[in-house]
């Protein structure tokens, strides 16, 4: 997905692992929106919120996780994956 206001060269994510205690296995991965221009991530999504672009830029985050992690992830092994978005874009 191109965006005018989201460079996907600029936004990519990373993929911290989320543990599940009892059985000391990965449970699922959650995926972390990061940029290289900006490593404060809060100020990525103030601009965004400033500029009318929440819901955009959670849309754009949603799909290139997804992307970026399933194509990375080649295991056939089934594991949840974990991704935050702002309760005004479900709304929305």
């Amino acid at each position: 997905m191109k965006s005018e206001s989201f460079n996907e060269e600029e936004i990519y994510h990373v993929f911290q692992p989320i543990y599940d205690i009892q059985t000391s296995s990965i449970s699922g991965f959650e995926g972390l929106l990061r940029s290289k221009k900006e490593p404060n991530t809060e100020v990525i999504f103030k601009k965004a919120e400033i500029t009318g672009k929440l819901s955009e830029l959670d849309i754009f985050s949603i799909k290139k996780a997804i992307n970026s992690y399933y194509s990375t992830n080649k295991s056939s092994e089934t594991v949840n994956l974990f991704l935050n978005i702002y309760p005004s874009t479900i709304l929305r």
